[in-house]
């Protein structure tokens, strides 16, 4: 029987070691790129909103509505029917024009600022639907005035002449602007029962726009002169038609009456007919359903206090 190789066993007590296969040298190099890198996107984060302004300002040429002055642009290239709206510097009597009117003559003395317009287009227009703006920056560049022009009829090729108060020590840019609804800021008003009101003034007009959640229902108009008044016998007379005329049409209701000296013409439209509104022609009267915003800016634009 053969014998059987007995192989001895050692067991070693000491402490277990670990072995090293292979090692890894981290460069310090790397850990300064990954850094960097993250920096990066920090600050691309961080900076992001900035940086479209930047673009809208420097290379677009305008933030939103407020529109940077480009003192070496001239002429009547841009700002009207351009993306680019451009100030136009007082001091060197600029001219404005699109297609379809100019503007010169632009010039500011004792608070009043005057200014011509001119019809271009070729034929018979009136300018009443159009949204056509000029504002008036002082000599801070702050917005003092916004003038809603040219909402007259004109003959072919007419020229007219405007003057318009503004309360500003010196003025030194005009901004032509064609808007749109859309671009007027939003408005409301406080209805009661459904119903509001919105009222106009000016000198010796005061106008009431009644609204409800649809927009315009209602308007009611009063308007003062005195019989010592220069052109009393003009006034009179025109009144006197426009009561004549007025009282034709279905809804609205006029009349002429002498109160303390002064002569008071009123008159109100209770049921706002859109044909109506465009036989009596006035930019002040507005179609039904219009809204507040539209009402209460393009007011403003003409001179009202609205509240």
């Amino acid at each position: 029987m053969s014998r059987k190789n007995k192989q001895k066993v050692v067991i070693n007590n000491e402490e277990l070691k670990p072995t090293t296969l292979f090692t890894i040298k981290e460069k310090k190099g790397n850990v300064f790129v990954l850094i960097f890198i993250f920096a990066i996107f920090l600050s691309v984060v961080y900076f992001l909103p900035n940086l479209s302004l930047l673009y809208e300002k420097y290379v677009k040429g305008q933030i939103g509505n407020n529109v940077i002055a480009n003192k070496d642009s001239h002429g009547s290239s841009g700002g009207f029917d351009g993306e680019q709206e451009i100030k136009y510097i007082l001091s060197e009597n600029p001219t404005i024009e699109n297609k379809e009117l100019k503007i010169n003559n632009i010039t500011f003395a004792d608070n009043n600022l005057s200014y011509t317009v001119n019809n271009t287009t070729g034929f018979e227009i009136n300018f009443k639907n159009k949204k056509y703006f000029l504002e008036v920056y002082d000599i801070s560049d702050v917005l003092v005035a916004r003038i809603k022009i040219a909402e007259d009829d004109f003959a072919i090729d007419e020229t007219k002449n405007y003057n318009y108060p503004v309360e500003a020590e010196g003025i030194s840019y005009v901004l032509f602007k064609d808007l749109k609804v859309e671009d007027y800021p939003e408005e409301s008003i406080n209805l009661e029962n459904g119903i509001g009101n919105l009222v106009c003034e000016k000198t010796d007009s005061q106008i009431t726009y009644t609204f409800n959640n649809d927009g315009l229902t209602k308007i009611m108009e009063t308007a003062t002169f005195r019989t010592t008044d220069s052109d009393y016998a003009t006034k009179l007379m025109n009144y006197q038609n426009k009561v004549s005329t007025y009282n034709s049409y279905t809804g609205v209701t006029s009349n002429i009456s002498s109160v303390e000296g002064n002569i008071v013409y009123s008159i109100t439209i209770d049921r706002i007919d859109n044909n109506t509104i465009n036989k009596i022609n006035s930019a002040n009267y507005y179609n039904a359903k219009t809204g507040v915003n539209v009402v209460k800016f393009e007011m403003e634009a003409r001179g009202y206090i609205c509240k």
